[in-house]
């Protein structure tokens, strides 16, 4: 079921429409008023606050023009095979407020691409992509920017790029990226490296191992 905090249904307190000017509960402007995404103009585009869990994937249709989730958006399937798509996320630009909230892609069997999620350009808190065992890359994170917390990619099976991440300009906490079994460590090593020149990550690199040994 979706989840959000004030419960769905309970009407403008639950969501705003853009037109109103407003960009979420201390979003400081990063959703793009004149962003637009298929069928919405940017007045269309919604704002839902608090927390919104997808566990299916008829559940993303409460999901439609929906620009910013101000919680944690968390999409775990309650049965394998129930989330194949992130299509329908193909408005969401923004999500959680600071250190609070975040994404999490987490144990979804037959997830594999996170194509659907391009608007994407900031997320609040944690950024984590775990257990998604047909996952093979990273793509549609790539206009990803800022990160406010940490960004966690573990247990992927399949994943073997994580060129998807490489827009990613500030990273709040730390990166840890490991147990991949497929992904090059050589691949990743390129990518901290560049992170670590730029000063990507504010606090720590902690953990990149158990991936792909370099040839």
């Amino acid at each position: 079921m979706v989840c959000v905090l004030c419960v769905i249904g309970c009407g403008p307190s639950a969501t705003r429409d853009a037109e109103d000017g407003s960009d979420g509960a201390g979003t400081g402007g990063r959703a793009n008023p004149e962003a637009t995404c298929l069928g919405y103009a940017a007045a269309e585009l919604r704002v839902i606050e608090g927390d919104v869990d997808i566990n299916g994937q008829d559940e993303f249709e409460h999901m439609a023009g929906v620009r910013e989730v101000t919680g944690y958006l968390t999409i775990r399937e309650d049965s394998p095979g129930s989330i194949t798509s992130l299509a329908p996320l193909e408005c969401l630009q923004s999500v959680g407020d600071g250190l609070l909230g975040g994404l999490s892609i987490h144990d979804n069997a037959e997830l594999t691409t996170l194509e659907g999620l391009e608007s994407l350009t900031y997320v609040g808190g944690i950024l984590g992509v775990t257990e998604n065992a047909a996952l093979t890359n990273l793509t549609g994170l790539d206009n990803v920017t800022r990160v406010e917390g940490s960004v966690i990619v573990y247990d992927n099976a399949a994943l073997a790029s994580v060129a998807g991440l490489g827009s990613i300009e500030y990273v709040g906490v730390d990166v840890l990226i490991y147990d991949n079994p497929e992904l090059s460590q050589c691949l990743l090593d390129d990518l901290v490296e560049s992170w670590i020149e730029e000063d990507v990550v504010q606090v720590s690199i902690l953990e990149t191992t158990g991936n792909l040994a370099c040839p």
